[in-house]
């Protein structure tokens, strides 16, 4: 029996499916159910395809060469391996030796591989079938789901204090920064008025922030600072980010509240502060796990999760782009009739944004007093699945993420595709003022509304863009692009401050220390930091149009000039 021919066709499977076992375990989703038994369907029949195809060459380099590929893409996808090579080589500390080392270990494989090239498909079937039963068998590293960690001791007295809800609505833009010519947009900004008038708050429409990522933005906000250094407020391990301090929580605990945190799995505000935190409830910020709690068919959640599954690979990302910009230039010349590689994004960030809500109404119902409740919701987030109603849109085809292709923050999208994703992106801002709506009755009925302290911002804009506002291009942003990144939602509702409406042009950081901590600022209004080219940390600075000038065209004016 030659069992390189068998091994041609099998090694292949056997690497999807390893992969996808860990994946798929690692989201305690349950390998038995009908849409994850479909994805192993079409991955074992994409599997034999191709191994069918490459038994041709075997003995020849690309044989050898495509098996090579194919483990790669697997690891990519199960541990990123391309981003942290290319974070490895372009370290702070960068030196040649990095390169050389990098060179070596590729070349060493290349030598290993070429010369196992006869029986490459053997050599690649067993580890990879030795890795899935291992998937199988071994016990999983599961990532935590909807997880209340309590703290066992908080010194304070909550006893008397009136409640402090904090709540970050990530990705809302400011009430002037939306834009008029986008259907529904006028009638938004009109709404968002009326809705904050109605319940009390001091609205500010200019509010902006200074960062274009979250991390950098909460991270300032939440100590007072305004650094054009990128990833200042914070530190590292693995996939997760958490603050190297937090100024906010100490001058909470002071002042004798207890702490509770609504965090996704993005962020981290508890690492390091659990001695001021009652309790901390962690949520996924990407999990196909959260697809379970919607009314999705069969068909829609294979589709989500192995859309989800390979998009974590940048090997799968890239080869979409090129084959998507190859598609375009051939169509330029005059080839067409060329399949088409579905340009959608499979985002499932914030899909469990929701069920946080529903455990901090929970906690407001129950103890109230002395507390500060500070959450962090992926809403209005992309991907845009939730309607005014908050209604689910069952078809993911129809969701809209902020830009196609937005995890490379260099590439280009379109007006059209930006007009689709406002429409959408408005419907779950609505979404977003009725989950409002339950936490401010939810104080009503308690007789609590008027003592209480509550405070609504973003940590950014929509970033609904055509191009992002990013330093590497930074000569081909408009001023509108400037404007949906960085035009930011602030409102807040306490004793002590009068209700209405305030349309300067004012940095998040100004309006937290003043209303917040009563401490000054460093921020300058105006200025905001773009993203550094990758492999340095020195933001450059720009100044924002002031957008909530009357003259200013708030449409979609791309040529509108900045103000450098």
């Amino acid at each position: 029996m030659d069992y390189e021919r068998v091994a041609a066709l099998a090694a292949p499977v056997l690497a999807l499916f390893s992969g996808f076992v860990i994946y798929v375990r690692y989201h305690d989703y349950g390998l038995l159910n009908a849409e994850i038994v479909i994805c192993f369907t079409i991955l074992g029949g994409f599997g034999v395809s191709i191994g069918a195809l490459l038994r041709k060459w075997r003995g020849t380099p690309a044989y050898a060469l495509a098996y090579f590929l194919i483990s790669v893409f697997v690891l990519d996808l199960q541990y990123q391996v391309i981003p942290q090579a290319a974070a490895f080589i372009t370290a702070d500390d960068f030196s040649l030796w990095r390169i050389g080392l990098a060179v070596i270990c590729l070349w060493g494989v290349f030598v290993l591989v070429f010369g196992l090239r006869q029986h490459i498909a053997s050599v690649t079937a067993a580890v990879f079938g030795v890795s899935l039963l291992g998937g199988l068998l071994l016990p999983a590293d599961v990532d935590p789901f909807g997880v209340a960690e309590e703290s066992a001791k908080v010194a304070s007295d909550p006893q008397g204090l009136p409640p402090r809800i904090h709540l970050v609505l990530d990705g809302h833009i400011g009430v002037t920064g939306i834009p008029q010519d986008i259907p529904g947009g006028a009638a938004l900004e009109a709404d968002l008025r009326a809705f904050y008038k109605r319940w009390g708050f001091r609205l500010y429409g200019g509010a902006h922030s200074q960062y274009f990522r979250t991390y950098n933005s909460l991270g300032n906000l939440l100590n007072i600072e305004s650094s054009p250094r990128d990833g200042a407020q914070v530190a590292s391990r693995g996939r997760e980010i958490f603050l190297k301090e937090n100024a906010y929580f100490r001058q909470m605990a002071e002042m004798g509240y207890r702490l509770r945190v609504y965090q996704s799995d993005y962020l981290d505000f508890c690492t390091g502060f659990e001695a001021l935190i009652e309790q901390c409830y962690r949520y996924p910020a990407f999990s196909i796990r959260a697809i379970k709690a919607y009314e999705f068919s069969v068909t829609e959640r294979s589709k989500l999760i192995l859309g989800a599954y390979l998009t974590t690979s940048n090997i799968y990302r890239g080869a979409r782009l090129a084959y998507r910009a190859g598609v375009a230039w051939l169509g330029d010349r005059g080839v067409t009739g060329l399949p088409a590689w579905e340009g959608r994004n499979f985002d499932l960030y914030g899909l469990a944004a929701p069920m946080a809500l529903d455990i901090l109404e929970r906690d407001l119902k129950e103890n109230p007093l002395g507390r500060v409740f500070f959450a962090h919701l992926l809403l209005p987030h992309s991907p845009y699945f939730l309607n005014a109603a908050c209604a689910v849109e069952l078809d993911s085809s129809q969701w809209a993420s902020r830009r196609l292709d937005h995890h490379n923050r260099t590439t280009i999208g379109t007006p059209a595709y930006r007009r689709a994703a406002y429409v959408r992106y408005f419907g779950q801002v609505r979404c977003a003022m009725q989950r409002l709506v339950r936490i401010f009755t939810i104080l009503e009925e308690q007789d609590l509304l008027d003592k209480a302290t509550i405070i609504v911002h973003s940590d950014h804009g929509s970033r609904i863009t055509v191009i992002d506002p990013v330093a590497a291009r930074r000569d081909r942003f408009s001023a509108r692009d400037s404007v949906d990144g960085f035009s930011s939602l602030f409102a807040i509702r306490a004793p002590s401050i009068e209700p209405g409406y305030d349309n300067a042009l004012i940095a998040l950081q100004n309006l937290f220390a003043k209303h917040v901590l009563g401490v000054p600022s460093p921020a300058m209004n105006g200025q905001v930091y773009l993203e550094a080219p990758a492999g340095q940390r020195d933001m450059p600075a720009m100044t924002l149009p002031d957008f909530t000038n009357p003259e200013y065209p708030r449409t979609t004016n791309q040529s509108a000039r900045r103000k450098e």
